[in-house]
This record gives structure tokens, sequence and C-alpha cells, in this order.
């Protein structure tokens, strides 16, 4: 990533996380980590071709979460040649990522093809092993995603209202210059 992107990236970041925090504090649901996490998420899937990408599994291309949960499977089963338990928690985390950004900021969209139900149990369920994997391992961030997991359902929610209050078809009032020359480079 050029250095423009990654200052554009961090702009994102801070702008998410101001507005996030403002969102889910209304609701009473804010924890710090996390919403430096879900601002990392958005952030990140600002950019379309990172919804579907898979850290260290960059070959494949799903197209659905359907996809993405298949891979996983193949990815668990120890008989297979396939198996890569790291793999299968990089696509779990991108299936849980992306469910909360398509349930959180398109939420009509996800309800309109009636799969809401889908995404947030499989948003949920795909934290949750996220977290069992990384709490094994001892990472730090593993209450982050116990926090998602357990909370799927609010987190999503507050992105939406954050979306609906906070957002409108104009930017909303003290977003950086910066931030918008991002959008309209010259």
């Amino acid at each position: 990533m050029s250095r423009s992107h990654q200052e554009s990236n961090e702009i994102l970041v801070q702008f998410f996380r101001h507005w996030l925090t403002a969102a889910f504090t209304d609701i009473q649901i804010f924890h710090r980590e996390t919403v430096q996490y879900i601002a990392e998420t958005l952030s990140r899937f600002t950019r379309t071709e990172k919804m579907h990408y898979i850290k260290r599994r960059p070959q494949l291309n799903p197209k659905s979460v359907v996809d993405m949960l298949l891979e996983a499977e193949c990815s668990s089963v120890p008989s297979e040649p396939e198996f890569d338990p790291f793999g299968e928690r990089d696509i779990r985390k991108n299936v849980a990522d992306y469910t909360l950004f398509m349930t959180g900021i398109f939420r009509e969209h996800v309800e309109f093809l009636g799969i809401m139900d889908f995404y947030l149990q499989e948003g949920s369920k795909s934290y949750r092993q996220v977290y069992e994997f990384d709490k094994n391992l001892c990472q730090p961030q593993a209450g982050v995603f116990q926090q998602l997991h357990y909370k799927f359902e609010e987190y999503s929610g507050g992105i939406n209202y954050m979306k609906k209050v906070y957002f409108d078809a104009k930017m909303p009032v003290g977003v950086p210059p910066e931030l918008i020359r991002s959008f309209y480079p010259d």
C-alpha cells in the first residue's frame, strides 16, 4: 500500500472511529477496542477488492458468504489436502467482518434479499470461532472477537444506527478535507 493510501486509510479509520463512538455511546454499547476494530474493518471494506480477500488464501475468489463457508469447511478437515487451521481462521474472520459490514451498512439490501437472519447467525458464529482460535493462542485481540460474537446483532444495529442518524445524502459536518480529497484525487 502506498503512503498516500495508508494516510487515506488512517483518515478513514479516524472518521469511522469518531462516528462509531458517537453512535455506540448513544445506544450504550461503546467498547473502545471493539470500536477501533470495527472502524478498521469498515475502512478496509471501502475498497471493494478487500471484501472477499482472505489474507492467508489470496488465491481464493469467493463470491458469497456460502462460498467462504465452504472454503472454511475444507480448511477445517484434517484429512483433506486443503487442511489449514490458520486459513480457516482467516476465512471465518472475513465471513464475520463481511456480514457485520453488510448487515450494518447495507442492512436494507440484506433484508430485501431475505438473508438477514443467515448473515446475523453466521457472523456471530464466525466471530465465536475466531475468538476460540485466538484465545487458544493467547492473542490479545481475542476479547474483541468474543465481544463481537456475543453482541453481533447489537453492533450490526449500531452501525446501521450510525448510518441513519449521523450520515445522510450529504457528508456529515466536520468531515476532514483530507478525507474528501482522498476520494477525489487530482
